[in-house]
């Protein structure tokens, strides 16, 4: 195996045991501020909080990267995010939560970005970023899958701030396993951060417009699902904790089934744009379809939920392929602004979700939410095909 190959499945390797850690968290914090005392639309704000923090992290990974490296950032940023888990699990106020929580969740962000430019400095052959940026996806929601179950199991052992604990516990042990793996890892020449030139390149550029569009509407539809569905399964349907953990497993489950597949098969046989056409159909009409579903089954619900995925594992796969088909693992710029997509849409959804609470029912939202993803329809069908 070359040293590159190695690297590569050093990153895969991290990334998935981030991942786990990272998991236990994702789909319980909304339930764990809703614990806490936090409002449906207090929740709301904590999250567009901390993903307006997010961006101005975002803001400067290109600038520390060529000053630290993306090792050093990687690993001490985990090494600080254990400290942050560590104080909100032992936090029993609103205020210190509604502080640290956000502070978590924009690190949480940034580490997901070193990451993606440690793989893709790694990943030269453009004929082979879409099957590479699959796997990297099923790692991940297959590592959300294992956190599922492993949060059921020590959530009937204790409190919603055993998560918060075990998480931190985890989060040293694996600084010094990327710290260690990454030892031959060498630095991209990084582009001197100038977001204007982003910002010309996407003047320029129609198609990488259209899927920062497309990129967009995905995280929008994650920011409310992810913030809201717990929060709908939990207090409107009933569904227990144990049984939200099993739903939220089988819904994660065509990330793990599909990506790898959609990603080679994007690379040798098909375009970008059938793959995000047949996403925007999908995730729209299922998404709707949520409020129309008044079952406490939690084999429904799995089911439910589980279709929203197949269509966002479609828009995941074609905008990441897309987008890093045009992009190099130095070009840190057009990376982080890509990402930073996630934390704005982390702020314009959650805002926008806290406004229609006030005169619509909870349910109505996910009607809402799936007449926006059809707008995402008209920039693919614009979209010039990299095939």
């Amino acid at each position: 195996m070359t040293e590159a190959g190695k690297l590569r499945r050093s990153v895969y390797i991290v990334s998935f045991s981030y991942s786990v850690q990272f998991g236990l968290l994702l789909f319980f914090n909304s339930s764990f501020l809703l614990d806490r005392g936090f409002t449906d639309q207090g929740i709301g704000l904590v999250f567009a909080a901390g993903y307006a923090l997010a961006i101005l992290l975002l803001l400067l990974i290109p600038r520390l990267l060529p000053l630290f490296g993306d090792r050093y950032l990687f690993t001490g940023g985990l090494l600080f995010a254990s400290v942050l888990f560590f104080a909100i699990a032992s936090s029993t106020g609103l205020a210190p939560v509604a502080v640290m929580l956000p502070v978590a969740l924009a690190l949480s962000m940034a580490m997901y970005v070193l990451l993606d430019i440690l793989l893709q400095t790694v990943s030269a052959d453009p004929d082979k970023i879409g099957g590479r940026r699959g796997l990297m996806a099923t790692l991940t929601n297959g590592a959300y899958i294992v956190a599922q179950f492993l949060a059921v199991f020590l959530l009937a052992r204790g409190p919603f701030s055993i998560l918060y604990t075990v998480t931190a516990a985890m989060l040293i042990p694996l600084a010094a396993l990327g710290f260690i793996l990454f030892r031959r890892f060498r630095d991209a020449a990084y582009e001197k951060p100038r977001f204007g030139g982003v910002f010309r390149h996407l003047a320029e550029s129609a198609d990488l417009r259209r899927v920062f569009m497309i990129q967009f509407l995905l995280r929008l539809f994650y920011s409310i699902m992810i913030v809201y569905t717990p929060v709908y399964l939990h207090e409107h349907v009933g569904l227990t904790l144990a049984e939200m953990g099993t739903v939220f497993a089988v819904m994660l489950l065509p990330f793990l089934l599909f990506e790898v597949l959609i990603g080679k098969l994007e690379d040798t046989r098909w375009g970008e744009q059938e793959v995000l056409l047949a996403g925007f159909v999908i995730i729209a009409a299922s998404t709707a379809a949520i409020a129309a579903t008044d079952s406490t089954s939690v084999l429904v619900w799995g089911a439910a939920l589980f279709m929203t995925r197949v269509g966002a594992v479609c828009l995941d796969i074609g905008s990441e392929a897309y987008f890093f088909k045009h992009v190099t693992g130095k070009e840190a710029g057009e990376v982080s602004s890509f990402r930073m997509l996630y934390p704005a849409a982390y702020i314009v959804g959650p805002l926008t979700a806290v406004g229609l609470l006030f005169i619509l029912p909870l349910g109505a939202l996910f009607v809402a939410l799936g007449a926006v993803m059809l707008l995402g329809i008209l920039p693919t069908i614009a979209l010039r095909d990299t095939r």
